[in-house]
């Protein structure tokens, strides 16, 4: 189901079929996990130009001390460029 919300995303974007799948099975052997939360994000907060997202999610890394699941969460904020919701992912005031 979300290899095929991917495909369909980066179609919509201008990818062939074909380009789109090679894309996405680049990054589904780094991190399947991570590449169906960003596939899954992006389904529910639609990008201008959903493969340079998913590239840019997929490259980013922890930094030491951070939990892997608070940093995603942060990361994607960062990467929607919202301030508000950025700040409400790392539990500062509004």
């Amino acid at each position: 189901m979300c290899w095929k919300t991917g495909v369909a995303i980066l179609q919509i974007a201008g990818e062939s079929e074909k380009q789109a799948r090679a894309f996405l099975g680049k990054f589904a052997g780094m991190d399947e996990r991570r590449l169906i939360a960003i596939i899954q994000h992006i389904a529910e907060n639609p990008k201008a130009d959903p493969k340079a997202f998913i590239a840019k999610a997929m490259q980013s890394q922890p930094s030491k001390g951070k939990q892997a699941d608070d940093w995603f969460a942060t990361t994607l904020a960062e990467l929607d460029g919202d301030p508000i919701r950025e700040k409400a992912v790392k539990g500062e005031r509004l």
